[in-house]
């Protein structure tokens, strides 16, 4: 797991429209995947393919270049079960 920092966020609202339309109408910005959220730190499962050095190549992450890397965590599926 990769936790990092939403950066290029400046602003949120709790309830946003879906950017593909959609029949759902508004959600709360929680239901979805929007970086404008009130918490700027991110989370993203990613698969490790392998370490040159002390670099870490991985595959599968939910986030821009150049974002700040908080932290790197193992990843539990007993206790962040992906859905």
């Amino acid at each position: 797991m990769v936790l990092f920092h939403f950066d290029r966020s400046s602003r949120y609202d709790l309830v946003v429209e879906r950017p593909r339309g959609g029949r759902s109408g508004p959600r709360g910005v929680f239901a979805t995947r929007s970086p404008h959220r009130p918490n700027g730190i991110g989370l993203s499962i990613v698969e490790l393919l392998r370490v040159e050095g002390n670099r870490l190549v991985i595959k599968g992450v939910d986030m821009l270049d150049a974002t700040p890397v908080l932290d790197i965590k193992p990843y539990d599926p007993g206790l962040n079960p992906v859905t």
